[in-house]
């Protein structure tokens, strides 16, 4: 049993993962929960609930100090690190810092990764729990698991799917921190921070490539698809949207 858990998550994910730990018999006083958004109320509430630690970490210099701090065994991150860790960080960590990554880091690294593998067609999605090094998703695997992409999964249930898989196998990933890993057998493809499309359905686009992106971008509290700046919920909606433009 780690005597200091800092985790790094948002909202329900990071509520859920918390969840997970008490579980496992750990105690709020054997954990610390941080992220970098403002007003996430849901969690504060539920720190304040259960009388956890929560911080706001902007930055690795914040965080750096803040590991220290609390001499950090073990560090697990879901989607609550934006920025890149340094090597200063990861070294003062005790024992390993950790990654949920909503992807297979062989296929997909960086942000919207559910929302591309529906854009792109994949048959396919899945996650990986791995080792945080000084590089975006690349550090050495600890365990995934993939999912059958049907053909009415929105960005939302998969992502459902996924963290609530992930932290289902929660406590093999923490009784293998102590281990390598497995190696990349190579760099997925890499996509950044930016929104696919902007959220904006193109005009070029097949009915097949709009229903795909319509499921892809819905993904509460985001917005979701957009057609000449209106929300699109379906093809149908969306064809219609597309016959007034043309008219006028």
């Amino acid at each position: 049993m780690y005597q200091s858990i800092v985790i790094s998550a948002c909202n329900h994910d990071a509520i859920l993962l918390v969840n997970k730990l008490f579980e496992l018999k750990y105690t709020p006083k054997n954990i610390a929960v941080i992220n970098y958004k403002d007003n996430d109320f849901i969690l504060e509430n539920f720190c304040k609930t259960y009388n956890l630690s929560f911080t706001q970490i902007r930055n690795d210099h914040e965080l750096l100090q803040f590991v220290k701090d609390n001499k950090t065994e073990l560090l697990i991150n879901i989607g609550g690190i934006p920025y890149l860790v340094s090597q200063s960080t990861l070294d003062s960590v005790q024992t390993a810092a950790i990654n949920l990554h909503t992807a297979i880091t062989e296929d997909y690294r960086g942000r919207w990764m559910v929302s591309w593998a529906i854009i792109n067609g994949d048959s396919h999605c899945g996650y990986t729990w791995h080792h945080i090094n000084k590089n975006f998703d690349c550090g050495n695997i600890l365990l995934q698991q993939r999912f059958k992409i049907l053909t009415d999964d929105t960005a939302f249930s998969l992502h459902r799917q996924i963290i609530n898989n992930a932290v289902f196998n929660l406590k093999y990933v923490i009784d293998h921190v102590n281990t390598v890993g497995t190696t990349l057998s190579k760099l997925g493809h890499y996509y950044d921070k930016s929104m696919p499309f902007n959220g904006e359905i193109q005009n070029q686009w097949t009915i097949d490539q709009v229903e795909k992106f319509i499921r892809a971008m819905y993904h509460p509290p985001y917005t979701g698809a957009t057609y000449q700046g209106q929300l699109v919920h379906s093809v149908d909606q969306y064809i219609i949207l597309k016959s007034k433009t043309n008219e006028n």
